[in-house]
Parts: C-alpha cells; sequence; structure tokens
C-alpha cells in the first residue's frame, strides 16, 4: 500500500511539472506574439487555481512564486482575492 501510495504520489508531482512547463511554454509563446503588456493583463485562471492550490498545500509564496511564473505581488495578490 505504501509503495502504491508512493508511486501515486511522485507520478502526480511528475505531472504537476509537466503542466508547470507547458504553461510556461505557453506564455513563452504568448509574450514572443508582442504582447507586451501580459503582466498588465489578468492572471489566467488556471494560474490562479495552481497558486491556490499550492496555498492550501502550504507551500509559502516565495516557493510559489519560484514555480509559477508570476511575481510575489501577483501571487500575493491570487491568494487575498481567493
Amino acid at each position: 500500500m505504501e509503495k502504491d501510495i508512493e508511486e501515486l504520489s511522485m507520478n502526480v508531482l511528475e505531472e504537476h511539472y509537466k503542466l508547470k512547463k507547458r504553461i510556461s511554454v505557453l506564455e513563452e509563446e504568448l509574450m514572443m506574439d508582442g504582447d507586451i503588456s501580459f503582466r498588465k493583463n489578468p492572471i489566467n485562471e488556471i494560474i490562479k487555481n495552481q497558486v491556490i492550490s499550492l496555498h492550501k498545500q502550504g507551500v509559502n509564496v516565495d516557493q510559489i512564486t519560484k514555480q509559477s511564473t508570476l511575481s510575489k505581488q501577483e501571487v500575493l495578490s491570487v491568494i487575498k482575492d481567493s
């Protein structure tokens, strides 16, 4: 049972990493399309949900900032508004 839980945990972490990378690639593509005002636009709901989920898991703001493409202020804003 422990082995199954460990394996499931590793799979979840791997999927989380893959999703984070895919989001990062999409954000880079948006910025390359000349969207300089990307940060001035509302934060994508997927990213908001990720930030909220990480916060609920007890991940600190600095770590969330490192894992996302958001600034510390944006992370704090998303948490505050949740």
